[in-house]
């Protein structure tokens, strides 16, 4: 490990590691800038997490070997992709999906089967069990599953705190959690 004392290497991973977490610290704010909008920001937060799961799902099902040695992880991907496309459906602006005919009538007739992806409680509670789905998918070897299914039970919870009224108070609290850390003070 003669390399790490090298002064020259130290350096470099100092300014690597600097650059790491101001991307980091500019990601946490895009979050909470989502949050702080309120309804309209959690729905484009659900609508990464549907979109994410939409590509996941995907990818699982172009494995041949999947449906043989994994036939049940094989079916729930299926589920996956149907709960994504849904997720997706029902985040994307009104205007996009009434666009096309296919989706437009698929998203009526959840509305009439399926009302409770209508309300954000409904909805919390649906992505709440799809991040759940992702998790029983999730290892430290896998860890796509892993944050998308922590996502997508993020939003959940987001979508619950919608329904009750509480967003805006939890928003307050990350905010003001963000600022702290931004600023280095502990607090």
């Amino acid at each position: 490990m003669t390399f790490a004392s090298d002064p020259e290497v130290q350096r470099q991973a100092q300014k690597y590691a600097a650059m790491a977490g101001s991307y980091v610290m500019a990601a946490g704010g895009a979050l909470v800038a989502q949050i702080q909008q309120g309804p309209r920001g959690v729905r484009a937060l659900g609508f990464v997490g549907g979109v994410a799961s939409v590509v996941i799902s995907i990818l699982g099902l172009l494995s041949p070997f999947e449906a043989f040695f994994h036939p049940v992880k094989f079916v729930l991907s299926v589920y996956q992709l149907i709960f994504s496309v849904t997720t997706s459906l029902f985040e994307a602006p009104p205007h996009y999906v009434q666009k096309v005919s296919g989706l437009d009538r698929y998203q009526d007739l959840l509305l009439d089967k399926a009302k409770f992806l209508a309300e954000t409680h409904g909805r919390g509670v649906f992505y709440i069990f799809q991040g759940s789905l992702w998790l029983g998918f999730a290892s430290l070897s896998e860890p796509v599953e892993l944050c998308v299914g922590g996502w997508m039970v993020f939003v959940g919870l987001l979508n619950i705190l919608v329904h009750f009224g509480k967003l805006t108070v939890f928003a307050e609290k990350v905010a003001g959690g963000y600022q702290r850390i931004k600023s280095g003070t502990a607090g």
